[in-house]
This record gives C-alpha cells, structure tokens and sequence, in this order.
C-alpha cells in the first residue's frame, strides 16, 4: 500500500519526496506503548515508510501524536487509536477504529481529542480505511495542493487502491 501511495506523492506532490521519511522502530515502540495496545500492522507498515507526513491540514505526523499523548491524562476509549491530527480545528482528531475492521485495515472515524465525545457516543465516521482515507482522490489532491490534477491521476489512485484490496 504504501509503496503505491509514496510514488503518487513523488509524482504529483509539491517536493513530494520531502515530505517522506520513515519513523524509527524505537518511535513506534514508545508510540504503542502510550497506546496501550498493538498496533496494526498496516498502521505500523504505514508509519514506518510514512511517520512524519503533513498534508494540507493533517499531521499524521509520528512525534506530534506521540506529543498530543503524553501532554494529556486523557486517553481515548481503548477501541480507538490517534493517527492524525487535524491542524486548522484541533479539536477533531484522526483515529482508527480497532471495533471496526475493513480486510486487512480498519475505519477512520474522527472526534474530540481530550473531551467526553467518544466515551458518549458521539464519533464521526469519516473514511472506510487508512487505505481509502490516503488514496481517495478528493484527500489527495487537496491534501497535496497541487494545481489541477493530470488526466490520469484519478485512474492512477484508483488502480493503486484497486491493487491494494486485490
């Protein structure tokens, strides 16, 4: 999946290749261990070749989420784990909902970092995976703020997503 989505970057990103660089294993050790649980393994796939990518107004920046968590006692409902942080409203963060599994990757919900939201329901389901939440077009080209997209880079997202659930 991964591997896919770094090439549409390079291609059709500002400076692309910038933007990628992978997380440490220590990182995403310490990273699990504030979670308190396991981690994915195409979330950690993701972080390893992936850690510190800002796009548009979303971090998924590795040692921002690991900041957020230990700046705060407050931890989400164990179901849910923070990927990414949205920059221009920091209240309604990114996280996979572990409760809701897609083949090999799980739903994207957004919600309150910090407050009661998830503990009382109110969760907002925004993407059907990690995987849709990277490769849909309307979040990439937005994402990368690259003037109009060529021809082919809707057909080239939509095969790399079609490859990646084949």
């Amino acid at each position: 999946m991964m591997d896919d989505f770094i090439a549409i970057l390079r291609r059709y990103g500002p400076d692309g290749s910038a933007t990628i660089q992978a997380s440490s294993r220590e990182r995403i050790a310490h990273f699990t261990n504030l979670v308190g649980r396991e981690l994915p393994p195409r979330y950690v796939e993701f972080l390893r070749k992936m850690g510190s990518l800002e796009l548009l107004s979303v971090s998924f920046d590795l040692d921002a989420l690991i900041e957020c968590l230990e700046s705060k006692a407050w931890r989400p409902p164990p179901r849910y784990v923070l990927v990414a942080l949205e920059l221009k409203d920091p209240y309604l963060d990114y996280y996979l909902d572990l409760d809701s599994p897609n083949e090999d990757d799980f739903g994207v919900v957004r919600f309150e970092t910090g407050g009661d939201a998830a503990f009382e329901g109110r969760v907002h389901p925004s993407y059907h995976s990690l995987r849709d939440m990277l490769f849909l077009p309307r979040f990439h080209v937005q994402a990368v703020e690259a003037p109009a997209p060529p021809d082919d880079a809707d057909a080239l997202l939509h095969q790399a997503a079609h490859r990646q659930s084949s």
